[in-house]
């Protein structure tokens, strides 16, 4: 460990080191202490693309892995911004696989009051269903969860070390990135400017077509408050956009799609998700075009917006959580919640 981080420090650690680490985290025979030692080195130095190239690379060698019979996308961002949401990746997730087949990437959260996770499971979700069922789920609802404790059972080796530094580290770069699905495309809101030039050179690397964003407000999401900075990466290239939400006819504030619990990240999200709130299903409308442009089903943003807003208005968004709580969860938790916020 000590010439591994000697050579981080002499900026001569390569891929096969960082495979052959990697290996031994992966598998548990590594220290805390010293995971912990690897991944702040890394942190302090600069993690190099190279180096999380094959982080990830590691990482889904030690996946479960599914490989749906369709094209895939995900919405899954790196979160760890400021600002407290409801679920509007998970919402938008929903409103894009209408059109379009999403296998959701996610976890619990962790900076905020509730995840992806949090939030299905709230609404019914079944988080522990089986590998095999996900994948039948893609292919038969055109949406499928996968809960990354699950198909990332690898990962446990690494979580005391992470808590400990309590710091960003790789991981938190390559989590959202990492999804252990064959996905196509991908949409990623990140919570630092700083860190989308890394992140758009890392889909350049695992050959993945995306839209990485940041929102001036802070958040990691695309958002209907302010301008939001985009890098779009597609057939090998990067084009840079800037996307202000007013010339789509989208305007809001931070306090419309904010929330301050748990029980208002459930009630906001079945009402975007329901048209009940114009603000809320505005943003997540926004966030779903990005997804229907990426998995190509609409060619812009205006374009995208109508249909994600025709998604919502139809009961078409809606119909999916349905049909994937009836068939892989408890549906008296949502008919019980329903009752609560839709009545």
């Amino acid at each position: 460990m000590l010439n591994i981080i000697a050579k981080i420090v002499d900026d001569q650690l390569g891929y096969d080191d960082v495979m052959a680490i990697m290996k031994d985290i992966m598998e548990g025979r590594v220290d805390d202490i010293v995971i912990g030692a690897f991944l702040a080195c890394l942190r302090i130095k600069g993690e190099s693309i190279e180096i999380l190239k094959a982080m990830y690379d590691s990482m889904l060698r030690y996946a479960i892995t599914i490989k749906p019979s369709v094209d895939t996308i995900d919405t899954c961002g790196t979160g760890g911004d400021k600002i407290k949401t409801f679920n509007i990746s998970t919402a938008a997730a929903f409103v894009a696989a209408v059109n379009a087949n999403v296998a959701k990437h996610g976890n619990r959260s962790v900076t905020g009051y509730s995840g992806s996770a949090d939030i299905l499971e709230a609404l019914g979700y079944n988080l522990l269903l089986e590998p095999d069922k996900v994948k039948e789920s893609i292919e038969q609802l055109g949406f499928g969860f996968l809960f990354a404790p699950v198909f990332h059972p690898s990962m446990k080796h690494v979580a005391k070390a992470r808590k400990a530094l309590g710091i960003r580290t790789a991981f938190n770069i390559l989590g959202p990135l990492a999804n252990p699905c064959s996905i196509n495309a991908q949409i990623v809101g990140v919570a630092s400017q700083d860190l989308m030039p890394k992140i758009a050179k890392l889909m350049l690397a695992i050959d993945r077509d995306a839209m990485v964003f940041h929102a001036s407000d802070g958040l990691d999401e695309l958002s209907t408050t302010c301008i939001n900075k985009i890098l779009w990466i597609k057939d090998k290239k990067v084009d840079e956009l800037m996307i202000n939400p007013k010339s789509f006819g989208l305007s809001a504030d931070i306090s419309d799609i904010s929330i301050k619990n748990k029980e208002e990240a459930v009630e906001y999200f079945l009402k975007a998700l329901n048209g009940y709130d114009n603000a809320k299903s505005d943003i997540v409308a926004l966030n779903a075009a990005a997804a229907l442009i990426i998995a190509n089903k609409v060619s812009s943003f205006s374009e995208g917006i109508e249909v994600a807003r025709e998604a919502i208005r139809s009961g078409k968004a809606y119909d999916k959580l349905k049909a994937l709580i009836r068939r892989y969860g408890d549906y008296s938790k949502l008919e019980e919640l329903e009752d609560r916020w839709l009545s």
